[in-house]
């Protein structure tokens, strides 16, 4: 009645900061210390709110999906509270931490003590989980092959497995759990879980997926399937798993349900064989995976890093492949980033030789405007000079095919040299410095000089550029025009200022 009067004194503001400040793993002592409540009141907040303190820890821990739990939780808290007779663990904030564990632990959901280290250290929980498993015995006899059959479960369910993988992997367990009953529940799923793939010829999920769901190393559940011994075959002498999946299937081919949904010939490819420092690693991949990744590399001109995330295979054993399929197709200007074929770099050869720019050249063959000047510098090497665009010939040739002067005695070659002597006048660092931006105004003056006629607006609607741009530019570049501006009338020209 005490505690409960305590709890009803203290405001709300006062009763969330106690809960946060207790879940970010404070004792009592350093929860009084910040909010001046005192020990007995910390207490009854406590245990007032462990439901709330217990979904907390679920969010914290990304395992929401558990929050039907929370009402045992209640339960088994209050039960294995009372029988606590240790003071240090009378205190909910020793107590709560090691009771969580164990209460995870009995309904099969994937905690380590690393993960509870937000609340105690793991010497701390370790300490903790020791004295209340004295008082709750219940734990040792808890039904390991019902939590195992409840992990097995939620993997089919997180990973979106169908009918087929979930009566393999029951009839598997039915058959094998007697053998495997000394592992731990999380070992024993994952081992069951691999077996499965093994007989369907899967791959999906991955025993790396599996472990880091059911946050055990990859080694366990492989060492464990080596001490199996099944119709006096041990496992162990069948040398790697994937290697010798024939001969599994073979063994379990005789029991007469899983003799229905064995692939005995699945579609895949054994020949990738990729030997590292300490082992050898075998990988059967399907066809269908082969040509996903060939399609990816050659015509959606993916990285080897954006095919592992897309296809789901190590890195290695894609690069492998990689050099298997496309060894007499890929150039050597192939990078892990980027894939270029022969055919792709005797392309962009033509398209240069064309005088095509390279930004043109980049987005017809959908290749990196970098890797398109390293294969133009190591193809054509003193060559590239003889086929780089001029872009002052550009603007020029635009220019005159839509001005079309008639009877006009004009030279391209004539014109670009006296693009090029205002070019050395033109001030550095200014904006007419680009050739883009001074070319049509040297073109403009050199088409007057030879008597072409053309509007102003038909020049500028030519040059592709505004009024106000043709306006500064025109005054800024006139002057630096020399002799040539003396051939044309000045006052014309002036004339052409006062109409623009």
């Amino acid at each position: 009645m005490l505690k409960r009067n305590l709890y009803l004194m203290l405001s709300q503001s006062k009763k969330d900061t106690v809960l946060r400040l207790f879940n970010q793993g404070k004792n009592y002592w350093q929860i009084k210390s910040r909010t001046n409540v005192e020990l007995d009141s910390i207490g009854s907040i406590l245990e007032q709110s462990i439901g709330a303190i217990f979904i907390k820890a679920l969010n914290i821990l990304k395992i929401s999906e558990f929050y039907y739990l929370e009402k045992p939780f209640v339960q088994f808290f209050n039960e294995l509270y009372g029988r606590i007779t240790v003071s240090t663990y009378r205190k909910y904030c020793n107590f709560f931490p090691p009771c969580l564990y164990i209460f995870f632990k009995l309904n099969g959901i994937n905690i380590t003590f690393s993960d509870l280290t937000y609340l105690k250290t793991k010497k701390e929980l370790r300490s903790g989980f020791k004295i209340l498993v004295q008082v709750y015995p219940e734990y040792f006899k808890r039904d390991k092959q019902q939590i195992t059959l409840l992990k097995i479960t939620r993997i089919i369910k997180t990973f979106q497995l169908d009918q087929v993988f979930t009566k393999v992997s029951n009839r598997l367990f039915t058959l094998l759990c007697n053998k495997l009953n000394t592992a731990r529940e999380s070992t024993v799923a994952a081992a069951i879980c691999l077996l499965t793939n093994i007989l369907l010829g899967k791959r999906h999920p991955s025993l790396t997926e599996l472990c880091k769901y059911l946050r055990i190393s990859t080694s366990m559940p492989y060492i464990r399937l080596k001490k199996l011994k099944i119709n006096n075959i041990d496992f162990n002498s069948l040398g790697g798993l994937q290697s010798s999946s024939s001969q599994i299937r073979e063994i379990f081919h005789k029991d007469k349900i899983l003799n229905q949904f064995i692939n005995m010939s699945p579609e895949t490819i054994p020949n990738y064989v990729i030997d590292s420092k300490n082992s050898t690693i075998y990988t059967y991949v399907s066809k269908e995976d082969v040509n996903k990744i060939v399609k990816l590399r050659t015509k959606d001109r993916c990285s080897i890093k954006e095919i592992t995330q897309k296809v789901k295979l190590r890195r290695i054993i894609i690069s492998t492949i990689l050099s298997d399929k496309l060894k007499d197709t890929g150039s050597k200007y192939s990078t892990t980033h980027t894939y270029v074929s022969k055919e792709d770099v005797e392309e962009l050869i033509q398209l240069r030789k064309e005088n095509m720019s390279l930004h043109t050249i980049q987005e017809k063959l959908n290749l990196p405007k970098s890797r398109v000047s390293s294969i133009l510098r190591g193809e054509l090497e003193n060559k590239s000079k003889q086929y780089k665009v001029n872009p002052f010939s550009i603007i020029y040739n635009k220019i005159i095919l839509k001005i079309q002067p008639r009877r006009a005695v004009i030279n391209e070659d004539d014109c670009y040299t006296f693009y090029q002597n205002v070019y050395k006048k033109v001030k550095k660092f200014t904006k007419y410095r680009n050739s883009s931006k001074l070319a049509p105004f040297t073109i403009f003056f050199y088409l007057k000089s030879r008597n072409v006629l053309f509007t102003t607006s038909d020049f500028i609607y030519a040059a592709g550029i505004t009024q106000e741009e043709f306006l500064k530019g025109f005054k800024a570049i006139y002057p630096l025009c020399g002799k040539i501006t003396q051939d044309i009338n000045k006052a014309i020209i002036y004339s052409l200022i006062d109409l623009i």
